[in-house]
């Protein structure tokens, strides 16, 4: 199903992607990426065609992987009317945290495992389960 996705939305191919990130942040252009790497190489790739131009300086390309968004759309929503019910964006951190309290505190006594290392692999595996997404269905012993 998410393969067939793509088909309905218009082709942009790079030249002109990259055309369009040219006209800097006025153009209101934001290219979001699944992963860090996409976004870190699609920049380098932006500003080696800008000094094939010949330019000296311009305007960073704003292209971010998806968690970079949603941080930024995060900390825009702080100042608005609802800012106050708007929940506590955790960090990496806090997150891993979660993960293996969780994991700690519902391990079999009669299996022995890392709680860190399982913690780990808890929060790949959603991480990834968000970014493809797969239905989630927790259920509570």
């Amino acid at each position: 199903m998410i393969r067939d996705m793509h088909r309905d939305l218009p082709r942009l191919e790079k030249t002109e992607l990259f055309a369009r990130l040219a006209a800097g942040h006025a153009a209101g252009l934001t290219v979001v990426t699944p992963n860090r790497r996409l976004a870190q190489f699609l920049r380098a790739e932006f500003d080696r065609g800008r000094q094939a131009e010949g330019l000296g300086a311009w305007e960073t390309a704003d292209i971010l992987p998806v968690e970079a968004l949603v941080e930024r759309l995060w900390e825009d929503a702080l100042y608005c009317d609802l800012a106050p019910e708007i929940p506590v964006l955790l960090t990496a951190a806090q997150e891993h945290a979660l993960w293996e309290d969780t994991v700690a505190g519902n391990r079999p006594a009669e299996r022995l495992f890392s709680a860190p290392a399982a913690a780990a692999q808890c929060r790949e595996a959603w991480q990834l389960a968000q970014r493809i997404g797969l239905p989630i269905c927790v259920t509570v012993a």
